[in-house]
Parts: structure tokens; C-alpha cells; sequence
């Protein structure tokens, strides 16, 4: 009985990574730079676009962020997991 709850234990474990997360954040796209501008119009244009993109770099670094602080607390919880059901079994068979 003993081995049939860990093999059954281990096999539900091994599906629980069978996908990996990965984050959906969107990646920006510096902008162009012309080699020279033509008008004021092209400068202020790109130093808008500059402008958003920074903004567009700085969203998407703070979204990787929190994917890694997600991730960093799902491996909190399945250590705290491992642990919990080691010591379960290693009082199982100890006291037993």
C-alpha cells in the first residue's frame, strides 16, 4: 500500500511541470532612427516615439518582474509542499 501512494504521489508530481509558464508580456520595439530628420515635425515625432518606448521598456521589465516574483513564490509553496509530505511520510514510518 506504502508504494502504491508514493508511485501514485510521484506520477501526479510529474505532471505538475509537464508545461512550463512563460510570461505574456509584450517586448518593445525601439524605434527607428532616420539618418537625418527633414523637419522639426521628424525630430519632435521621434523623440515622442523615444518617449513611449521608454515608457513601453519600463512596463515591460516591471511585468517580467512580477512573473518572477510569481514564480519565485509558486517555488515558496511546492518546497513547502515537498516538505509537508516528507515529514508526512517519515512520521508515517516512523510511528508506525
Amino acid at each position: 500500500m506504502k508504494k502504491v501512494i508514493m508511485t501514485l504521489f510521484v506520477g501526479i508530481s510529474l505532471f505538475a511541470d509537464m508545461f512550463e509558464p512563460s510570461p505574456s508580456c509584450y517586448e518593445p520595439v525601439k524605434p527607428f532612427k532616420p539618418y537625418t530628420f527633414n523637419s522639426q515635425w521628424e525630430v519632435n515625432s521621434y523623440n515622442n516615439a523615444i518617449d513611449m518606448y521608454r515608457i513601453e521598456v519600463n512596463n515591460f521589465r516591471n511585468c517580467l518582474q512580477n512573473f518572477i516574483d510569481e514564480q519565485n513564490e509558486a517555488i515558496k509553496k511546492h518546497l513547502n509542499a515537498i516538505d509537508a509530505a516528507t515529514n508526512k511520510w517519515n512520521n508515517f514510518v516512523t510511528y508506525q
